[in-house]
This record gives C-alpha cells, sequence and structure tokens, in this order.
C-alpha cells in the first residue's frame, strides 16, 4: 500500500477525491430527501370527527348553536375515535370505537340517555352504559345494541318502545325485558325492533298500524315475535314499519301503507309482513317515514313509497307502490340511509343526497355533496343529515 501512495500520486489521488466528492453527495442528496418529505417524521393518524349541515332548531347538529346551517359544521364535544352516527328527529348519536355512546340535540323524553330531560348543543358522554356495538334513534326513543347481546332503551316509553313492561319514560338506559342474543335494533316513531341471531325478529311497543307486524293491532310493552320471519339477516324500522332482509336475499315489509311503503304494489295495509313485489333482492335495506329504500346486490338503489320531497330519487314527486330505480346513484355505494324527508348514500368515501335535507337544500336525484370528503359513515334525520368524516395527520416523534 505504501508502495502504491508513493508511485502512483498523480494517478489514484484523483480518483479517491472523486469517490469521497460522490459519496459526499449521495449522503446530501438523501438528507435533501428526507427533510423533504414530511411523512416521515412519523406515522399518519386518523382522527375522526361528525360533521353535518341541515335544520338545526334543536341542536342536533351539535355546533352549540341552534342555527340552520347550509355548509358542513362539526359535532362539539365529541373524541376523536368516533366510528359512527345515527340521527332520530331531533337529537343524534354517536358510537366511538371503545363502545361509548355520546348524545346532542333534543332531549325532552330523556332519549339522549344522560340522566336529563335538558337539550344538549354539543355531545355528552352516556355513563349509564358501555360495550355498544350499535345505536338506533326514533322521534323520542333510543336503543342500543351490547356486545354481550342485550338490548337497551330510553327515552319516551308512552306506547311501551322501551320494552320494559311499563309506559314509564325513561332518561338513563334500561335492558329490554329478556331480550339476549340480538345481533341488530332498529327504531320507529314509536315502536321498537330486533334481530336474534337465530333470523328471527322481536317488536314492540305501538302497533296502531300494524308497524309490530303479529298480525293484530294490539300494543305491546314487552318484546314479542314478528310473524313468519325466521332467516332475518338485517333489519330496518322508521315511521310505522319494518323491513328486514331474509337470508335468500329478498325484502319483506310490515306495517302501514297508505303511501305504498310496503313496495306491493297497492295500499292495503297488512297486519303480517309480505314480500315486496318482483323479489327485490337486499344488500341492505332502510326505512325513512313514509317511504324505503333499498340497496341491491348488484349495486343499484331501488327506493318505494311516498315522493313528495323526492326522497326517491328519480326526478318526480310520483308516489310509487313497486320499486324503481334511484336515478344516478353513483357506482361502489356501501351504506343507505332514509331520513323523514331525505336519503343518502355513501360512496368511495364521498356523501350523496337528495330529497329534502335542509329547509332549503333539495335535489331531485342523488348530488354529490363536494363539501364533505372522507365519509366512513352517514344517517339522514329529520331535514338534516350526519357524517363521521376522517382527517389525515401527522404523527410527530
Amino acid at each position: 500500500m505504501t508502495a502504491l501512495c508513493r508511485s502512483g500520486p498523480r494517478t489514484y489521488r484523483p480518483r479517491m477525491i472523486v469517490r469521497r466528492a460522490a459519496a459526499a453527495l449521495l449522503v446530501l442528496a438523501a438528507s435533501v430527501a428526507v427533510a423533504a418529505t414530511p411523512a416521515s417524521a412519523g406515522p399518519v393518524k386518523f382522527d375522526y370527527k361528525v360533521t353535518g349541515l341541515g335544520r338545526n332548531d334543536s341542536g342536533q347538529l351539535g355546533n352549540n348553536t341552534t342555527t340552520t346551517s347550509y355548509t358542513p359544521v362539526r359535532v362539539l364535544g365529541l373524541p376523536t375515535d368516533v366510528r359512527k352516527v345515527t340521527t332520530g328527529t331531533y337529537h343524534a348519536l354517536a358510537l366511538d370505537s371503545g363502545g361509548n355512546l355520546w348524545g346532542w340535540g333534543w332531549n325532552g323524553s330523556g332519549q339522549l340517555g344522560d340522566g336529563t330531560t335538558t337539550t344538549r348543543l354539543a355531545a355528552v358522554r352516556l355513563y349509564g352504559i358501555t360495550g355498544v356495538t350499535q345505536v338506533a334513534t326514533g322521534s323520542g326513543h333510543t336503543l342500543a345494541l351490547r356486545a354481550d347481546g342485550t338490548v337497551w332503551a330510553w327515552g319516551y316509553n308512552g306506547s311501551g318502545q322501551l320494552g320494559d313492561g311499563t309506559t314509564t319514560s325513561r332518561s338513563t338506559p334500561m335492558p329490554v325485558a329478556g331480550v339476549t342474543g340480538a345481533v341488530a335494533v332498529a327504531v320507529g316513531h314509536t315502536h321498537s325492533v330486533a334481530l336474534l341471531a337465530d333470523g328471527r325478529v322481536l317488536a314492540w311497543g305501538a302497533n296502531d298500524r300494524a308497524q309490530l307486524g303479529d298480525g293484530t293491532l294490539t300494543p305491546h310493552s314487552t318484546p314479542a315475535p314478528v310473524s313468519g320471519i325466521s332467516t332475518a339477516t338485517q333489519i330496518a324500522a322508521g315511521g310505522y314499519n319494518g323491513a328486514a332482509i331474509l337470508a335468500d336475499g329478498r325484502v319483506t315489509t310490515w306495517g302501514w301503507n297508505a303511501w305504498g311503503q310496503l313496495g306491493i304494489g297497492s295500499t292495503q295495509t297488512y297486519l303480517v309482513p309480505i314480500l315486496v313485489s318482483w323479489q327485490l333482492t337486499g344488500a341492505q335495506v332502510a326505512v325513512g317515514d313514509i317511504n324505503m329504500l333499498a340497496l341491491k346486490t348488484d349495486g343499484t338503489v331501488w327506493a318505494w313509497g311516498n315522493n313528495s320531497y323526492h326522497e326517491l330519487g328519480d326526478g318526480t314527486t310520483t308516489t310509487r307502490l313497486f320499486p324503481i330505480q334511484v336515478t344516478g346513484a353513483p357506482p361502489g355505494i356501501t351504506h343507505i340511509s332514509a331520513g323523514e324527508t331525505g336519503s343518502l348514500a355513501v360512496a368511495g368515501g364521498r356523501l350523496w343526497t337528495w330529497g329534502l335535507i335542509g329547509w332549503d337544500i333539495s335535489e331531485s336525484v342523488p348530488t354529490l355533496r363536494a363539501d364533505f370528503s372522507s365519509v366512513g359513515h352517514a344517517s339522514a334525520g329529520s331535514m338534516y343529515v350526519s357524517a363521521v368524516v376522517a382527517q389525515r395527520s401527522i404523527v410527530r416523534p
């Protein structure tokens, strides 16, 4: 080595300089690349929030006001791990990743479950129940499904819709009598529905419009079986109706039918469930006030019933006694929801709405809500909508 250094200084030294310079440039380039990549500062984190727009006279938008908003506003007081939101007529609840519930809006009957009847303009946590996997809201009462298969209820109980054998309203969650092994819950105006793991469906509460589907018009303050259903895989409820998807994909409905919301081609009310005409095969079903929606297995959306506010999304205000395809619904829909006067769908993280979803927000066919993005779940209420959206951020070391 000594000999090489001495014998060829003009031959080897420039090569060494070039190599060292090249190495230095590589190090410099690497450091510049690191500095230009913010993501290298830490892992990506997603925070979840609930935003909504539309009617807000009872604080149902949760932004600490009662002012109607035509652009999305954020619900205040929620944690950053909210996963789902459900909207009632004037109140809403959110479910976080730990199985806890948060509520806001009108609370005159204790439907927020916080132990009071105080209306909340921002979200408050319910401390009377944990381990929740699903929540459903109606006009004045709320149901929750726990991971252990029990169902809990609170709010207005004038028709026995809390299922505790009384007509006493409750402002804190109470277990529904005798229900175990439940896998889903749904709520109408004054009745409640639960799906059991074995495919049976139970219902309780008011029954003046056959909304319990048991062959009578007699109310029940404790759960009773819906007639003839033993293979249900999904349920939905709203207004004075119930619906279920059976194991073979067919959709069955029951309850009031003055607007053709049973989808059977007539306005005749049936006391027991009846299959929707054309043997509609559904992946999801949603029940509004006096209309219904179904997401078929082929990704198309179909609607029937009242259409006074364009809630069927076919470009008309014509009531439909048979299912009709929603015009221009986007591909890739993963979730649908029907409110009292409007409907929505989630596809590819975007929100599409139709019908009346605010005092002055109305579309006759599905319309992209460009002011919502990264939507994971959404729900349509009474002239307002709420959605869970994700916010991407970098966690700094």
